[in-house]
């Protein structure tokens, strides 16, 4: 489920205003009139601006009224929608898209057709402090002029219901659209991808409120969004806009995305060279956007998601009439929905996948072991490595620590000896497509392998030499039965070539759930309740927290005696070294997303009384706080 106690806390709320923008009503019929005609609204993939630019003014005329939608294909479930369209044309999910460029002004002419009060929102120059708040009577039309403002990614949109200072739930929902303002001179092409939700409150008199939720790209639902085609070597410029209610962790297979911007509706800031961040997963807060660019190394077919399993699992389809199947020979189609988008890169001078015939350096053997009855009466599930010829142990999660060395070829056979089919994920790893470890999907690029699910009994065969070193992960793709809350996860850490792990000294906090279901407990190396660190006085500390769970934000902190937090150095995001303008003090705090992962350097000075306090916010539940005594020597 959503994980609605972080959103209250994330969600960008503006109160209305008196607009500062000029706005007039040049229509206003009256509310008596026959109810609007409904039509049906069609995916927006923000490729064409809206408008007619004449004279550095740009004139833009949109309306809003009611619609039928189908997210997931022509002959799908429909949806009762509210969308915008340009006038003249058929309504859109998302909203038109407004682009200019700085310093234009901006005539956007908005009828409500809604047959209900239409309050506007964020037709106005950026940035602002507050987001500008216009009522439109049922019938009005009403002019808003402004100018373009700072170059940026932003977004404006409609509230019909009683609850108008959010993005809206059910027919609401659609009411989004993008704007972005781009630089004066030469402008490098580049994607706008709208994330909207619709969510429909079933039960709110429960115990926990029980709903439905989908989530949607550009108006499509997987595996009916658009998916991307790519020429290894390409620069992929990328805004995106979560117009939803909700944070979303968004997740890139096989490769690092650079962080360009980060902003709200009213918004946004562009960072500097030298402080934009590299990352696998960034956390996309309720009514947030980003802007990013990545360049495709390596031939075959990805995917961009959210790493929250609600957001992308199959029970999120709007048409659930073929409920999910365990064992689906290709994963990515069958088993995911929602929020995730397929990217597929081929190589530009030919079409054959490369495949490294250099002897492996590092050979280890990988089990996937089963034990029934772990957690009530659902199994539990475990990755033990052996290495060489030495059998491995029976353990439950984590997995056991993968420890490979950047620029090394490592070869990983992986024995499934559980009962279901399984698949690894080598998360934030660089690696050839065909071993991500997305069944049925990864692969491709041009060459004809497609990476199988490993059936039980058989094995797979890895191959990966990381290009860097830092904190990853390894884990199920395939969550259909909560094997990832049942243990399929592990810590996966790449050392620069010389260097040899201690555990004494580089401390590794694997953050997951015991179990499947609601209200599991949080675990933090497979414990509830973990024994004490002992640190020693004035000796340097690498932590690495990994948060792995399903759906569940993490926020951690190393409390002093006074229990508020002390200092430490952030260092590494995702496996990534954070440039050196990042690697700076400061306070010991920090919330980690599933899916993302986090290195800090901590040095206790003298003996004295730490707390590494977890708290753990799933929605519809309490949160969980997890209290470790640091005893400093």
């Amino acid at each position: 489920m959503i994980q609605l106690s972080v959103v209250v806390a994330f969600i960008q709320v503006t109160s209305p205003v008196v607009p500062h923008a000029s706005s007039k009503a040049i229509d206003a019929r009256s509310s008596s009139q026959p109810p609007p005609a409904i039509t049906t609204a069609i995916e927006n993939g923000n490729r064409q601006p809206a408008g007619d630019l004449r004279d550095g003014v740009l004139t833009v005329r949109i309306e809003a009224g009611p619609a039928e939608w189908r997210p997931e294909a022509e002959h799908g479930k429909a949806l009762a929608i509210f969308a915008f369209a340009e006038e003249g044309n058929k309504p859109t999910v998302p909203g038109p898209l407004i682009r200019m460029r700085e310093g234009t002004e901006v005539r956007a002419i908005v009828s409500n057709n809604t047959g209900k009060p239409l309050l506007m929102r964020g037709l106005q120059q950026r940035p602002s402090t507050k987001t500008d708040s216009v009522d439109l009577a049922p019938g009005e039309t009403r002019e808003f002029r402004f100018i373009a403002g700072s170059p940026g990614t932003y977004y404006y949109f409609g509230r019909t219901e009683e609850n108008r200072a959010d993005l809206g739930s059910e027919r609401d929902s659609q009411l989004v659209g993008a704007i972005v303002v781009d630089p004066t001179g030469p402008v490098a092409a580049d994607r706008v991808f709208v994330i909207s939700g619709w969510f429909h409150w079933i039960d709110t008199a429960a115990a926990h409120p029980v709903f439905t939720e989908h989530y949607f790209v550009n108006g499509r639902s997987w595996p009916y969004t658009e998916q991307i085609q790519a020429t290894v070597g390409d620069t992929l410029r990328w805004r995106i806009v979560n117009a939803t209610g909700a944070p979303h962790p968004l997740h890139l297979h096989g490769f690092f995305f650079d962080v360009l911007s980060r902003g709200v509706a009213i918004s946004d800031t562009v960072y500097q060279p030298g402080v934009s961040r590299k990352v696998v997963t960034e956390l996309m807060r309720a009514g947030t956007t980003m802007s990013m660019n990545w360049i495709p190394e390596r031939p075959g077919n990805w995917l961009f998601h959210c790493h929250l399993g609600s957001h992308v699992a199959a029970e999120r389809r709007v048409d659930d009439s073929e409920p999910e199947s365990a064992g689906h020979a290709n994963h990515a189609v069958e088993g995911m929905a929602a929020l995730v988008v397929g990217i597929h890169v081929t190589n530009a001078h030919t079409d054959r996948v490369s495949r490294s015939s250099d002897k492996p350096i590092e050979r280890l053997s990988l089990f996937v072991n089963e034990r029934a009855k772990v957690y009530g009466s659902q199994p539990g599930y475990a990755f033990v490595l052996q290495k060489g010829a030495r059998p491995a142990a029976d353990s439950l999660a984590p997995g056991s620590p993968i420890i490979l060395t950047k620029g090394q070829l490592a070869e990983i056979t992986v024995f499934n000896q559980a009962q279901i089919p399984v698949s690894i994920h080598w998360h934030g790893i660089e690696l050839e497509s065909y071993y991500d470890g997305v069944p049925g999907w990864s692969g491709g690029g041009g060459g004809s392998r497609i990476a199988p699910a490993i059936k039980p009994g058989e094995s797979f065969v890895v191959r990966m030499t990381p290009p860097r070193a830092g904190t990853f992960i390894y884990h199920t793709h395939d969550d259909a039965r909560g094997e990832l809350s049942s243990g399929m996860y592990g810590p996966l850490i790449v050392l620069n070539p010389g260097e040899h792990f201690n555990s004494e000294t580089d401390r590794i906090f694997v953050m997951g759930s015991a179990g499947s279901g609601g209200n599991t407990p949080a675990v933090v190396n497979g414990m509830s309740d973990p024994p004490a660190l002992r640190l020693a006085r004035d000796t340097a500390y690498r932590f690495r927290f990994i948060d792995i769970t399903s759906d569940g934000f993490k926020q951690v902190e190393l409390l002093g005696a006074d229990d508020k937090p002390v200092k430490w150095r952030a260092v590494a995001k995702d496996g990534a070294d954070l440039p050196p303008e990042m690697q700076v003090e400061g306070v010991a705090q920090q919330l980690a997303a599933p899916g993302e992962t986090f290195d800090f350097a901590v040095t206790p000075a003298a003996a004295e009384t730490l707390t590494l306090q977890i708290t753990t916010y799933e929605f519809p539940y309490k949160p969980k706080v997890m209290r470790l005594p640091v005893l400093v020597r």
